[in-house]
């Protein structure tokens, strides 16, 4: 009952949500997400609340039928306040969803460029966020340009061989895997969600609004244990509660009560406004609750996904999609397109897995006109061999052949 309470609750609701999905699976993410049965905590609120809203809502049908209006028009304020605080709930889930595919979107647009708007739109089409959808995401993303890139490898005979020591190495240059991106050089506009996300936590009015939305949440949260929230997320789920436009009426209302109360002003302690005060303080909480879950059950899955599809590279990986900024989902994306080709080598060494080591080595490099335009500035010919060598797999690049600020030193000197 629980369960098509919600559905018909969502469908009824959809224009009272801001930044609702358009598309349907995209729409059935949301509703599994609210829906699903878990035993994580944050769905003990969402239980409890739409139980509230049932008890309210015969208790009003009942009084509305009979003569006692005071009791009925309480008994609808009450079924109201319900309301509020399920789509609150909704909305927050709605946000986190929201924020973390459209920064998926803008990674793969700055990556790939106005080609990946389509591939990446398929899959939001047929997948709701979940397993499918991250391993359609991996498989499109990762692992095609992957192989394209070590067909390309083979294909141009671009792999050197050497020996060092007593090891006879290959190198395969992971630029062949970037050559199959094509970062766009124009703008990558950001969507109404991300804008939010970044401006109303922006300047001085923006910290204070984060700052009283934090403030709310860790007490509103408190009845989330640290395994199920720890106190480093509490920061990223008010930054996403921020999306909403208003927590910044809400901030300023909070800090006149603030002052009220300081100045001991009659206001402070009138019931009224503490009762409505306190419900405000109530539907960020419940933002909040979505928030969480739209995060960790968004989340999740991907961590899921990734530890089949490159489980040795954890450790490094997770800390990544912590919060899906786009700054850690870009070098997520880096990684996984590295490690993805050091996995394809190391199975085509399986039978010599004794014998063959696989490494990913970094070297940096900077572009050769960079360095010619440094001649007047007294970088000789000398120092400039010193320094650099020629990059044998992209002749417009110089390698640094220093490796640290103490060899570079130890080079000029």
């Amino acid at each position: 009952m629980e369960r098509e309470l919600l559905l018909e609750f969502i469908h009824a609701n959809r224009g009272n949500l801001n930044e609702f999905p358009l598309l349907e699976a995209q729409q059935q993410s949301v509703i599994n997400l609210l829906t699903q049965r878990s035993e994580h905590p944050a769905y003990d609120f969402i239980r409890r609340i739409t139980g509230d809203f049932v008890v309210n809502l015969n208790r009003f049908e009942k009084l509305r039928q009979g003569k006692d209006q005071a009791a009925s028009e309480q008994a609808r304020v009450l079924l109201s306040n319900t309301e509020s605080l399920l789509i609150k709930s909704i909305q927050g889930l709605v946000y986190a969803c929201g924020l973390i595919t459209d920064n998926f979107e803008e990674l793969f647009l700055r990556n790939i460029g106005a080609r990946a708007l389509t591939a990446y739109g398929g899959i939001m089409e047929q997948h709701q966020l979940g397993p499918e959808f991250w391993k359609a995401v991996l498989e499109r993303f990762v692992t095609l340009p992957v192989e394209r890139g070590h067909a390309a490898i083979l294909a141009g005979e671009r792999h050197q061989m050497s020996r060092e020591r007593n090891y006879l190495v290959l190198r395969m240059p992971f630029d062949a895997v970037l050559e199959q991106l094509s970062p766009p050089t124009g703008r990558v506009d950001r969507t109404r969600i991300q804008t939010a996300y970044e401006t109303n936590t922006a300047g001085p009015e923006g910290a204070a609004t984060l700052k009283v939305v934090r403030t709310v949440l860790a007490r509103g949260l408190e009845f989330l244990p640290e395994e199920a929230l720890p106190k480093s997320e509490l920061e990223g789920i008010a930054r996403m509660v921020c999306i909403d436009p208003s927590t910044a009426a809400f901030r300023d209302l909070y800090l006149q009560r603030l002052q009220a109360k300081k100045e001991r002003r009659p206001e402070a302690s009138d019931p009224k406004e503490a009762q409505n005060f306190q419900f405000l303080v109530e539907q960020v909480t419940a933002t909040g609750v979505g928030a969480v879950i739209g995060l960790l059950f968004t989340r999740d899955p991907l961590l899921s996904v990734l530890e089949g599809y490159l489980p040795e590279s954890m450790d490094v990986l997770r800390p990544l999609v912590r919060d899906f900024a786009v700054p850690d989902l870009q070098q997520l994306y880096l990684r996984l397109l590295e490690q993805r080709l050091a996995v394809i080598l190391m199975r085509q060494a399986e039978d010599e897995a004794g014998k063959v080591f696989v490494r990913v080595l970094r070297t940096r490099r900077t572009l050769t006109q960079a360095v010619d335009d440094l001649a007047p500035k007294n970088l000789n010919r000398i120092r400039r061999v010193k320094i650099f060598a020629e990059d044998p797999t992209r002749p417009d690049r110089l390698l640094f052949r220093a490796r640290s600020p103490k060899q570079l030193d130890e080079l000029l000197g």
